[in-house]
């Protein structure tokens, strides 16, 4: 859909800003269409829309072999200042140790064997065309971490 890949190369505080809007938009339309007589049918446009622009904004992440998959890994896999934000996790840099970047059939896979969150090792399955850029950027974000292929 042309419409969520817009929305997911825009800032964050855009597409909040965005969404607020949208928002907005809708309860205002129901507002003045005498709409929010019924609780019920005031709500629907809203909940609906908010599903909508959640949809939108928030890509869900496929599975593979019970691991996320991503087709561009940077918009899971990043550093933000110290940290590596990873799927929903931020990790600390300097708690990193080893990266396993491996190529397993038509894509690549990253995860951090060293680093278990929420009793499970973060892992992500994405396009192996993006196999060189994430190898570079462990190699120069992630200096310290050892890399396993």
């Amino acid at each position: 859909m042309k419409l969520k890949k817009y929305f997911e190369g825009l800032d964050k505080r855009i597409r909040y800003v965005v969404a607020a809007i949208a928002f907005f938009g809708v309860w205002l339309l129901c507002m003045l269409v005498n709409i929010h007589e019924d609780f019920f049918l005031q709500w629907l446009p809203l909940f609906a829309t908010f599903l909508i622009l959640f949809h939108l904004f928030d890509p869900i992440l496929e599975d593979i072999n019970g691991e996320k998959y991503a087709p561009d890994p940077f918009n899971y896999f990043h550093i933000s200042g110290e940290h590596l934000v990873f799927i929903k996790h931020r990790i600390p840099l300097s708690t990193i140790k080893q990266v396993s970047l491996s190529t397993i059939g038509e894509h690549g896979f990253v995860s951090l064997p060293l680093n278990n969150k929420d009793g499970k090792v973060p892992a992500l399955y994405f396009d192996k065309g993006f196999m060189t850029s994430m190898r570079r950027l462990i190699n120069t974000s992630i200096p310290n971490a050892q890399l396993v292929d």
